[in-house]
């Protein structure tokens, strides 16, 4: 093949296009327009980026992110997640961070959910600076965080922002046709560190054996015992051991490196098999 041009190996360019190891670079001298040609989709026309902002809760926000081109993205996995790169000020290369997608697994948007650090550089910027049509590119979903079985019954117990990958494999979940047993247990501060409350009570009612267990470790006096939440307590082993005593699910866990390692030893102390204890953890989160 000919090509006018020439190869980009060393350049600084090659480092602003996410996962790209060598660059070529075409000078385009005529451009013939053929309506009857196979359609052509431009990479760069695909790439992911910011459609719209959604305020969930005082300290979490989601960003939703659709094709350029309108077209479809690359499918997800529920429970993976989404690295995306942010030009810093200060910063002479990119910024690149991992963030759960909270959304349903579909082709048509990515959605990540970011709580605001009060000492997080990157979160910081996110909330305060970021507009939505300026949130730069993102790479492909990714990770090893999802569901393992198609039958056993599911346990997904999370904390905090640790939420945001329980509700995309909640989304998976009420959308099949099965009688699975799910429990979905969720230990926050409050109310107002709550986010996507509504939308896990609106996918557990889709289908018939999801069960939801909320527990606030300190709940204001506005908020509702046995509306909001079903519990004053910290998410652990004894709250699970309350809740479900089935030897065969599936143990899903999300939050701080301390609340799985918490919750693991007491599954396991419960002789809980460790294949069937699965944890996601946040790694860097600022």
């Amino acid at each position: 093949m000919n090509r006018a041009g020439h190869d980009n190996w060393d350049s600084k360019a090659v480092t602003r296009v996410p996962g790209a190891r060598w660059l070529v670079i075409f000078d385009i001298e005529k451009i013939i327009k053929l309506p009857a040609a196979v359609s052509l989709r431009w990479e760069a026309d695909a790439v992911p980026k910011a459609d719209r902002k959604d305020q969930r809760k005082r300290d979490v926000i989601s960003f939703v992110f659709e094709a350029r081109d309108g077209g479809s993205l690359d499918n997800f996995e529920a429970g993976q997640h989404l690295p995306i790169e942010l030009e810093m000020p200060g910063s002479q290369e990119p910024v690149r961070r991992t963030c759960s997608l909270s959304g349903a697994p579909n082709n048509n948007h990515y959605r990540i959910s970011v709580k605001r650090e009060p000492r997080g550089f990157v979160s910081r910027h996110l909330h305060d600076i970021v507009e939505s049509a300026l949130i730069p590119d993102t790479g492909r979903p990714a990770g090893e965080f999802m569901m393992s079985c198609n039958e056993c019954p599911v346990v997904l117990v999370s904390a905090g922002i640790g939420i945001t990958p329980m509700v995309s494999i909640l989304h998976a979940l009420a959308g099949e046709e099965s009688e699975r047993q799910v429990w979905f247990i969720h230990g926050v501060r409050d109310g107002d560190h709550h986010p996507l409350t509504h939308e896990v009570w609106k996918l557990a009612a889709k289908r018939e054996g999801i069960r939801v267990h909320v527990a606030y470790s300190r709940p204001r006096s506005k908020d509702q015992l046995g509306v909001e939440y079903d519990s004053e307590v910290r998410v652990d082993g004894a709250l699970l051991a309350s809740l479900t005593d089935d030897i065969d699910a599936h143990y899903f866990l999300c939050g701080s490196t301390r609340f799985m390692a918490d919750i693991q030893f007491d599954l396991e102390r419960r002789n809980i098999p460790t294949e069937h204890i699965h944890s996601e953890s946040f790694g860097r989160k600022d």
